[in-house]
């Protein structure tokens, strides 16, 4: 048996002709091969009946899981003869009886738990099912576990970082705001860590819908096998006990299914909040962007306002270098009227500062205003999922 990757169908290191030299030594489907290659799972049957008697001779049927490591990747292929009422096959897979031990959520190997759940159900040890259901039971068992537990959990921590839910579980919680609490850039680095991890359990909670789909459609594939057995006119012992076993796991399945398809859902509207911080981050980053821009540009404003300060006093000392002015060298060079030039630039001077600084003051007061509007904004109109009071 080859081990080569774990995340991919296992294989036989054998030549083809023992393998058909095994397959015809434990009677199964001439489907074993390819089955067992499934990635995404299925499941199949056989009912050979002899056309003399019209009595059912074999059972053969092949299973293989959907392949998921942290469940399981194994295949059963038997056959059931209805004569000595016994079942031979193979369970074959990665990490069924050995390797596998990278992946520590679990203590046993594959094969060993599937051992312990046949013999749990030894009134069921000569039933054409017992295999297939123990095998059935087992995968479903794991994935409820997993997903009730592991992605649960996992879940509830990317919901308490997003600090968006305070229901269930995290009732009377508050996690933090990313996007108002913490500095842009190390909220950036969060969200993208966030992003990833949200990322991998949407995509876990999705794959896991196709197993528990694949789950409900083997479990209905018993009940056609136990079917077609009936309207063949044989009475199974512990037929009613098998329907009653097939009927538990069918609900658990539809349970697990019910479960991911919410955590799917659950994890879609996760990643649009998610989206929607992100867009809170960045608006404040704008904000913080354009604050730096009017900063800047404060030089050029001082430099424009001493440029008008001095406007007043070169405007007057323009009109006293004209021809009205006598300031020739037979007359007083500094005129008794020289009081005139300080009595219009000084006054003028004033005024225009005056009127900056007046005008600076409502401009920088509303920008103020608005810088912080637009930080409030980028903060998030709402909070946990309401309209933040005004």
């Amino acid at each position: 048996m080859k081990f080569s990757n774990g995340f991919q169908p296992p294989s036989f290191p054998i030549r083809m002709e023992t393998y058909f030299a095994i397959e015809k030594h434990f009677g199964l489907s001439e489907d074993t091969l390819l089955a067992l290659s499934s990635v995404q799972g299925m499941s199949t049957y056989n009912i050979d009946i002899d056309e003399e008697t019209g009595r059912l001779r074999r059972l053969s049927m092949v299973i293989k899981a959907h392949q998921k490591f942290q469940v399981g990747n194994y295949g059963l292929a038997f056959s059931y003869d209805f004569e000595t009422n016994m079942s031979t096959g193979i369970l074959h897979g990665t990490g069924v009886t050995q390797y596998g031990d990278e992946y520590e959520l679990w203590s046993k190997h594959a094969a060993a738990e599937i051992f312990e759940h046949v013999k749990t159900v030894r009134h069921f040890w000569d039933h054409p099912l017992c295999l297939p259901v123990a095998l059935l039971q087992h995968h479903l068992l794991r994935t409820d576990y997993f997903c009730q537990v592991i992605l649960t959990n996992r879940h509830t921590a990317v919901q308490y970082e997003l600090g968006a839910v305070r229901a269930g579980r995290l009732h009377g919680l508050r996690g933090r705001d990313i996007a108002a609490e913490l500095p842009v850039h190390q909220a950036k680095i969060s969200l993208a860590e966030l992003t990833v991890t949200m990322s991998s359990l949407t995509f876990d909670a999705i794959w896991f819908c196709s197993v528990s789909d694949w789950q409900c459609s083997c479990l209905k594939l018993l009940l056609d096998v136990l079917t077609d057995i009936e309207d063949v006119g044989l009475v199974l012992k512990e037929a009613r006990s098998m329907h009653s076993k097939i009927r538990y796991l069918t609900s658990l399945a539809e349970s697990i299914k019910r479960c991911t398809n919410g955590m799917k859902e659950n994890g879609q509207a996760d990643m649009s909040v998610l989206h929607s911080i992100i867009s809170q981050v960045d608006n404040r980053l704008n904000a913080k962007l354009a604050a730096a821009a009017s900063h800047d540009s404060a030089a050029m404003k001082t430099l424009a306002f001493l440029t008008t300060l001095f406007l007043p006093g070169t405007f007057v000392a323009t009109i006293f270098s004209t021809d009205f002015f006598n300031w020739s060298d037979n007359g007083t060079v500094v005129s008794d009227l020289f009081w005139v030039y300080w009595a219009w630039a000084v006054p003028l001077t004033i005024v225009v500062a005056a009127g900056w600084r007046v005008w600076w003051s409502f401009e920088k007061k509303r920008f103020d205003e608005d810088v912080k509007a637009e930080i409030n904004a980028s903060s998030g109109e709402v909070a946990n999922g309401r309209p933040k009071p005004p």
